[in-house]
């Protein structure tokens, strides 16, 4: 075997190795982003878990006074405002989640939370006017702000109004 011979022989080894690297690469990324996938549906239903478990809990009158608030901001006093403005962030912050997770497609939730968040906020007076208050600039997106309200996003007065 001549010394050409055996430099196309390392060829040869060499550009399957590259294949093999690329192959072990693409199948290593395939199982990050199912991983990916999977913890983010796991936060997302985590998160709604222990929301789910403040209602249902009732601790110290909180399903009432989260009802109430949905229907009537106003009608809370200042410390029940702010433990239902807690409440809300937190069900405002799962949606940036879940939104975040659509748009890097890394999103594999089972149910459509973001439809959920904009059923709750365009039928209760109460929490639309928490989403409302807070405005745009909190949301990691104004589509997003607009999408819960139901609204075009240049005239927020085309939101429908809570019956």
């Amino acid at each position: 075997m001549t010394l050409q011979d055996l430099g196309a022989l390392g060829e040869l080894v060499g550009a399957i190795a590259v294949v093999l690297t690329l192959l072990y690469v693409a199948a290593q990324i395939r199982q990050n982003t199912r991983s990916l996938r999977s913890s983010t549906a796991f936060a997302v239903n985590q998160a709604l878990a222990e929301i789910n478990g403040r209602w249902v809990s009732n601790a110290n009158g909180f399903t009432d006074l989260w009802l109430r608030g949905c229907v009537d901001l106003d009608s809370l006093t200042p410390l029940e405002r702010e433990r239902f403005s807690r409440q809300a962030y937190d069900l405002l912050n799962l949606a940036v989640l879940q939104f975040e997770a659509e748009k890097n497609e890394i999103g594999d939730v089972h149910i459509d939370y973001i439809a959920y968040l904009c059923f709750l906020v365009q039928s209760n007076a109460g929490l639309r006017q928490f989403v409302v208050g807070l405005g745009g600039p909190f949301f990691a997106s104004e589509e997003l702000y607009y999408r819960i309200l139901g609204a075009d996003q240049k005239h927020l007065d085309t939101a429908p109004e809570p019956e």
